[in-house]
């Protein structure tokens, strides 16, 4: 039971990753498409100083102002999502090790596997730490409870074989129960630290699939707006082409009115 929480909890959490690489690729992409606007707008800028010019001019630096400021506003989620989340692995980290303390458990074989990472800092709740870095310290948190079950496990075996070894009447029973109210109690904690890593993850992909989608929004109304601009640049071309067309043609029907004459 417990290795299938810890594979599915794998399985959840690289699914999480797939989500933020792919933000990052859609980021980037935008990031250029916006900055792109930039570079035309600057290079118009150069080759058109005159007041005129400069007011149509300020109109095409306010969208790329525009676009820009969306694309900072959910870099600025992206960063506290981030953040949220090494912050919430850390802390359980912490608190696990903690517990380790309160019941005295021994881990030293295992500290090997145990890898560093940065100190969490709750005053910058925009630092954003790598992924390599969540991934460490998620991993230390997946040692760390597989000791904690380990350690359940072999406490029933001790249980168990006083049981079987110290058949001295009645008298051992009160310890026995005891036993086994601490080990229940050690392994209801093991499993409130599941239920920690299940609500992290959910809440994580969540998150994560908002910010995804909002940079989705965003490349969409950037599409949209560039399609605007080619409809609203065909649709004068085309008025002044009807414009050309009616001139002429009340130049005809003014010189055969005139030839009638």
């Amino acid at each position: 039971m417990f290795s299938e929480k810890i594979e599915t909890f794998m399985n959840d959490f690289k699914s999480i990753f797939v989500i933020i690489n792919n933000t990052t690729e859609r980021k980037y992409f935008i990031t250029c498409k916006v900055e792109s606007l930039k570079i035309k707008y600057n290079q118009l800028l150069k080759q058109n100083n005159k007041k005129l010019f400069l007011i149509c001019l300020d109109s095409f630096f306010y969208q790329y102002k525009y676009l820009f400021t969306e694309l900072e506003q959910i870099d600025i989620s992206r960063k506290m999502v981030i953040n949220r989340m090494y912050c919430e692995y850390y802390k359980l980290y912490k608190n696990i090790l903690n517990y380790f303390e309160e019941i005295k458990l021994n881990y030293d074989k295992e500290k090997e596997n145990i890898r560093q990472f940065p100190i969490y800092k709750d005053l910058e709740p925009l630092y954003e730490y790598s992924s390599d870095d969540i991934n460490i310290i998620f991993n230390n948190i997946i040692i760390l409870l597989t000791i904690l079950n380990d350690y359940v496990i072999k406490n029933d075996e001790i249980i168990c074989n006083y049981n079987q070894e110290y058949k001295i009447g009645f008298s051992i029973f009160n310890f026995i129960n005891t036993m086994k109210n601490e080990n229940s109690i050690i392994d209801n904690q093991k499993n409130l630290f599941i239920d920690f890593i299940y609500f992290f993850i959910y809440s994580q992909k969540k998150y994560n699939e908002q910010i995804f989608n909002r940079y989705s929004d965003l490349l969409k109304n950037i599409d949209d707006i560039l399609l605007s601009q080619e409809l609203l640049t065909s649709t004068v071309i085309s008025t002044k082409n009807i414009k050309n067309d009616l001139s002429n043609n009340f130049l005809i029907l003014f010189d055969e009115q005139e030839s009638n004459v």
